[in-house]
């Protein structure tokens, strides 16, 4: 028979006695979990969704989902009923894909199956749930690392590069690549192009141009042996090498992918991989072991985990500005920030962490030995360096070592690392955060790997509710991950996650203050630079704000709501690629709906009126003779979104009426004091009455632009029937009379009020004055300007009198749909679930009619369909609300604007 423990065939081992096996199962019992580089759970950084898996003992199997930023209740993630629920999750950085492993009921195998984000949709089924791919594996994997990961900013500029560079064809939003690391060795899944021929005529349509489609690949290397392998390449022997435990990691500036392992009998290694593409563009991978490493006493030094990390490089760390203004970390004085490989030496620091217990007593602690791997120019002998090609220069050969002299051994006394997350992005590249298990009990505290006394970058966190635990598992918000402001969550085996708020770590400067602006007051900075670094990254920053909810008492929280507003608008102002009219108006309703303030619709309808005027610009095309066009297949969606924009103007001018007739009957004093927001503000500022002027403007040219179309449209969309496909002359009639009964409908003339608002002055209103109201949504700064506003604008009492809408009706934003603002269907107000946004609480039916596979993109869509801009704008909006919420579940009970009983 195969003895296991040696790999070959020899005679039977002796039996273990009864007391070797007690200390075995002591020794198992006692000693903490591997601290793997696959964690049980992520943080979406597209939606700061928690994704975790279920308890063992749950009714639920599989992983659960749940919002950050609301108390919702957790959603089963669902994933397809052929399939076993899924034990183990790697989401991407960007957080675009998701790779499960669905194991086997029999055996140790089972299947990797890899998922768009539309996994993550409130209306995803396992019905109707398809994989990109999947494959079959022989064992579980031991650790996944995506690579190409984006480059991280930091309050100086943007973090090194990790990993191997991205091709010149890579896009993440076709397919991903990742490494699978297994017992056997390395799985390389990358995707490969694949030639469609072409042109192709059909029928007389368009003809259809050669492309490519994009499909997945899987290349396989061995880790104890020099390997190469391509597509089509040798297969690497199957000698009956394997692994027992495994960890990956990338290390920012290094183009290598490194990979630790130990084996069953306790050897320790290192191998590091190479992934790139050929001249054909073409995938291969390059597997080279490292030196070997001592071995250590398994019985007292139980190896937890190893952690890949940069040489210490503080002083040579600088910051050169791109052409965008956006700064990169160049490391060790390199020429640029591509990667270290391209010198003549390279070198990686491996952190093996150790749980060691001392003697026969129960004390133990944590320890690290780091091994310095370092690649250098081999000197070749005097002998060797006559021999040329054809007398040519000899090739400069190089090699790896390991430095004896590097190596170190901290032990902090009494102190375990329980779960551990390292930062490599933050300088020095040796952070992590990590709970440890202390004398005083379980601390959450920000460690330096290399140091020799594990210097505490900030006052620890004491965990109280996880207290006693020891199975547990660490993930990270996007903030906490540029050692910023954020969320840690601490994930039990049994028990559901507990959030923590985790400060930023000490030293850490506000964009503020690097900026120089100094109008903007401490409070609150650093909530407002953790927002604008998510923006420049393109991530959502939700666990900034459920920090405020989280940190702050409420009484305190209108104080720092003020400051983060104030800081998020004058860092924007300085930022090239943000609109910071844009970005203050979703912070607002952020703040506002964590802090149940009453501004919410105001802020929301103002976003949506920004947001319909972005929309009828990208569906206008200005042709040379100077009118204006529209895009045919979206005029029925801009007519319903104008009908929306002439009820919500309508509401402000009845309100800004209704003012001054107040003003008129009840002195200023006793209209100071009135504190609830008013939609007269939508008129009153010069910011938000240039909106209004500009959506009166784009609803004119629409009603021109249909008064004299000759052409078919397209039928209105309809949820009961199959999106329209032919254009019909009749639509266009209907929509022509459609356009003219908008504004009729609410009693207000366009040209008079537009008119109107044209001749409203600012005199006398200051830029600072103007920057309050803007940032509180406040019309007491604004109540110089009011009596100017009250005699320019006309006063028609068609607005009480129309048809749609009276002065006693309730608030016009009301049951509109939070995509395609058309009004809900009675059907749809009366049913049990709806779904509705977390953030400004607006409803939509929309998703009801549209799968969740509508905003997957994968690359092998026709180059010719291109979607029309209407289409194009409720895919961007499927996945989330514009506001920068994210869609749920509730019941009818639960739902408030948008949908309100």
């Amino acid at each position: 028979m195969e003895d296991i423990q040696s790999g070959r065939y020899g005679s039977e081992a002796p039996a273990e006695t009864s007391k070797a096996g007690l200390r075995r199962m002591r020794r198992i019992h006692a000693q903490p979990p591997s601290l793997g580089s696959t964690h049980r759970g992520a943080m979406n950084p597209l939606t700061s969704d928690l994704i975790y898996s279920a308890p063992p003992h749950s009714r639920v199997q599989g992983y659960l989902t749940s919002s950050v930023f609301s108390a919702s209740r957790p959603r089963p993630l669902p994933t397809p009923s052929v399939l076993t629920p899924p034990k183990q999750l790697s989401l991407s950085p960007d957080g675009r894909w998701s790779v499960f492993f669905h194991p086997n009921p029999s055996d140790e195998g089972g299947t990797l199956a890899i998922y768009s984000s539309t996994i993550y949709s409130p209306l995803s089924t396992p019905n109707n749930v398809v994989p990109l791919a999947t494959f079959p594996l022989i064992s579980r994997p031991l650790a996944v690392t995506h690579l190409y990961p984006p480059r991280i900013h930091l309050v100086n500029g943007r973090a090194p590069p990790f990993g191997p560079k991205p091709p010149p064809n890579h896009d993440s939003t076709r397919e991903p690549t990742f490494l699978v690391l297994q017992s056997s060795g390395l799985l390389l899944f990358h995707p490969q192009a694949i030639p469609t021929p072409g042109p192709i005529q059909i029928d007389g349509q368009i003809p259809i141009s050669a492309g490519e489609t994009w499909t997945m690949n899987v290349l396989r290397a061995p880790l104890h042996m020099r390997w190469h392998a391509a597509a089509g390449g040798v297969v690497p022997p199957e000698d009956g090498w394997s692994v027992d435990r495994g960890w990956m990691g990338l290390v920012p500036g290094n183009r290598g992918v490194w990979v630790g392992w130990e084996k069953r009998d306790g050897q320790v290694g290192v191998t590091r991989a190479a992934v790139d593409v050929d001249s054909q563009g073409h995938y291969f991978i390059q597997v080279t072991p490292m030196p070997s490493l001592p071995r250590t006493d398994q019985a007292a030094n139980y190896l937890q985990s190893i952690v890949f990390v940069a040489p210490p490089n503080i002083k040579n760390d600088k910051i050169v500005k791109n052409e965008d203004g956006a700064g990169d970390v160049q490391m060790n004085g390199s020429d640029g920030p591509s990667d270290l490989s391209s010198g003549n030496c390279e070198s990686v620091k491996a952190v093996l962490i150790y749980h060691e217990t001392e003697g026969s007593s129960s004390s133990s602690c944590s320890r690290t030995v780091v091994h310095t791997f370092e690649r250098r120019e081999v000197n070749l002998a005097e002998g060797f360096r006559e021999i040329g090609s054809g007398g040519g220069d000899v090739v400069s050969s190089y090699d790896w070592g390991t430095l004896p002299q590097a190596t170190t051994d901290a032990r902090p006394a009494g102190t375990t690392i329980v779960a551990l997350y390292p930062l490599p992005a933050v300088p020095p590249h040796s952070h992590s955060l990590a709970v440890v298990s202390h004398l005083s009990g379980l601390l959450l505290v920000h460690i330096d790997l290399l140091s020799q006394e594990w210097f505490i970058f900030r006052e620890s966190i004491d965990l109280d509710e996880v207290e006693g635990e020891m199975d547990i598992d660490l993930i990270v918000s996007q903030g906490v991950k540029r050692g910023q402001l954020g969320l840690a969550a601490l994930l039990r085996k049994e028990g559901g996650p507990v959030l923590v708020v985790q400060p930023s770590i000490e030293g850490q400067a506000a964009l503020s203050i690097l900026s120089g602006s100094t109008s903007a007051t401490s409070l609150g900075l650093e909530e407002a630079s953790g927002i604008i670094l998510a923006e420049r990254q393109g991530v959502d920053w939700s666990d900034v704000i459920r920090d405020v909810c989280g940190s702050t008492w409420s009484g305190e929280q209108h104080e720092l709501v003020s400051g983060i507003l104030r800081g998020v608008y004058e860092l924007a102002i300085e930022e090239i690629h943000i609109d910071e009219q844009d970005l203050l108006l979703r912070v607002q309703i952020a703040l506002f709906s964590v802090a149940k303030d009453v501004r919410l619709d105001l802020a929301s309808d103002i976003l949506r009126l920004s947001e319909v005027s972005s929309l009828v610009d990208k569906c206008a095309t200005f042709e040379e003779d100077g009118r204006i066009s529209f895009d045919l297949d979206s005029i029925w969606p801009l007519i319903g979104a104008m009908e929306w924009v002439v009820t919500i103007l309508a509401g402000a001018m009845r309100q800004t009426i209704i003012y001054g007739a107040k003003l008129e009957w009840s002195s200023a004093q006793d209209n100071e004091d009135e504190e609830d927001p008013s939609s007269v503000l939508i008129l009153a500022h010069p910011t938000f009455r240039a909106l209004s002027l500009r959506l009166l403007s784009q609803l004119n040219q629409l009603t021109t632009f249909l008064s004299t179309l000759e052409r078919p449209i397209l039928q209105p969309e309809s949820r009961a029937l199959p999106d329209p496909t032919q254009r019909d002359p009749m639509a266009t009639i209907v929509a022509r009379e459609r356009i003219k009964d908008a504004a009729y409908a609410m009693g207000f003339d366009i040209l008079e009020w537009g008119k109107g608002l044209e001749h409203v002055s600012n005199q006398g209103l200051s830029e600072d004055q103007q920057r309050l109201s803007l940032l509180e949504l406040d019309l007491k700064p604004l109540q110089a300007t009011i009596p100017g506003l009250l005699s320019a604008l006309p006063s028609s009492s068609a607005l009480f009198l129309s048809p749609e809408q009276n002065a006693l009706s309730p608030s016009p934003g009301q049951n509109y749909d939070g995509i395609t603002f058309q009004r809900l269907s009675n059907a749809y107000l009366n049913g049990n679930l709806r779904v509705k946004c977390d953030r400004c609480e607006s409803s939509t039916d929309e998703l009801g009619s549209m799968p969740p596979s509508i905003t997957t993109t994968t690359g092998n869509e026709d180059p010719g369909n291109i979607p029309s801009p209407w289409i194009t704008w409720k895919r961007a909006f499927a996945q989330g609300c514009l506001c920068g919420g994210r869609w749920s579940r509730v019941e009818r009970n639960k739902v408030g604007r948008g949908g309100a009983e």
